[in-house]
């Protein structure tokens, strides 16, 4: 299991990134992804805040459902990335179990992600995700 994001440099035109279910806490480690990083799946980890999210200036899909995250305003974040157009379609799945305060903010069904339906959730509440479309 990964504990922390190390060793990314020599990968300069990565753009897409999965490191699901893993024991991750922040997205330290990542900044020399910043330029070409356009998928971060992250899910099922230990993160809680979203510090260091908004250097991924290119991140268009950012999938972290199910990781430590209490706080609706962490997701503010993700507005002060510096590259956002209006041509970008930008895609976050959260945890339903947050206050929904956003008009943007519908749920998927539950079935777009159940854990493989064998019972291998081991964080999360197991309800629908939400998408937030910018």
């Amino acid at each position: 299991m990964i504990e922390k994001v190390s060793g990314l440099n020599s990968l300069k035109k990565l753009r897409v990134l999965s490191l699901g279910r893993n024991y991750i806490k922040s997205f330290a480690g990542m900044e020399c992804l910043a330029d070409t990083l356009e998928e971060l799946w992250i899910s099922y980890n230990l993160i809680e805040k979203l510090k260091g999210v908004n250097v991924l200036r290119n991140l268009r899909v950012l999938y972290m459902s199910n990781n430590l995250v209490k706080e609706w305003s962490e997701f503010n974040k993700l507005q002060s990335r510096s590259k956002r157009t209006d041509e970008t379609s930008e895609n976050i799945w959260l945890p339903s179990t947050m206050e929904t305060r956003d008009p943007r903010v519908g749920a998927l069904p539950t079935s777009w992600d159940n854990g493989g339906g064998s019972g291998q959730r081991k964080r999360g509440s197991g309800l629908p995700e939400l998408s937030v479309a910018g």
